[in-house]
């Protein structure tokens, strides 16, 4: 389990404004191994994205296996994994197809490897994004803050808090 800590750490570091896909043969079992506590979960408790294995989405209904023993057998899981993470802001991605290819697979009756190919579809669902609008100008009318708080008389190039009126909004300035 110490390798999925350590791909969670990377994810995390390298999560952006992009979903993340995570596929190949990760070597465990949601039912013999704690890959859910350990990397799905361990993500999502972060607030800095959602991961979600597309085979348990798509074919187990949301529903992760239960840890039962370290013997465990897989019955349609297998040790290849297709796990995506969407970032908190950003780009959105949802799985609309899975597969295992049992037959494309086969040379003479008998499978060329020792896995199964999986095969995941994608689609983009949404972009989200925390900024109202970005903008070169700066009303005379307004008044600005920076993110503190603090009353800012010209703002420079960056995120500022702009109160027209009652409204405020959040923006980017670039000179």
């Amino acid at each position: 389990m110490a390798q999925l800590a350590q791909l969670k750490e990377d994810v995390l570091q390298n999560l952006s404004s992009h979903p993340i896909i995570i596929t190949g043969d990760m070597n465990c079992l949601y039912g013999r191994d704690n890959v859910k506590q350990t990397f799905i979960d361990a993500i999502n408790e972060t607030g800095k994205g959602t991961a979600s294995d597309v085979w348990v989405e798509l074919k187990q209904g949301g529903v992760y296996p239960a840890k039962v023993s370290t013997e465990a057998t897989a019955g349609e899981e297998t040790l290849d994994k297709i796990i995506y993470i969407n970032p908190t802001m950003g780009t959105m991605i949802q799985p609309v197809a899975f597969s295992i290819d049992r037959e494309g697979y086969l040379y003479e009756g008998k499978p060329l490897g020792d896995h199964w190919p999986v095969a995941a579809t994608f689609q983009v669902t949404s972009t989200k994004t925390a900024i109202n609008e970005i903008s070169n100008d700066q009303h005379t009318d307004s008044r600005w803050y920076n993110l503190n708080g603090q009353r800012v008389n010209q703002p420079q190039n960056g995120i500022y808090i702009e109160q027209k009126g009652e409204k405020s909004d959040k923006r980017i300035i670039k000179n």
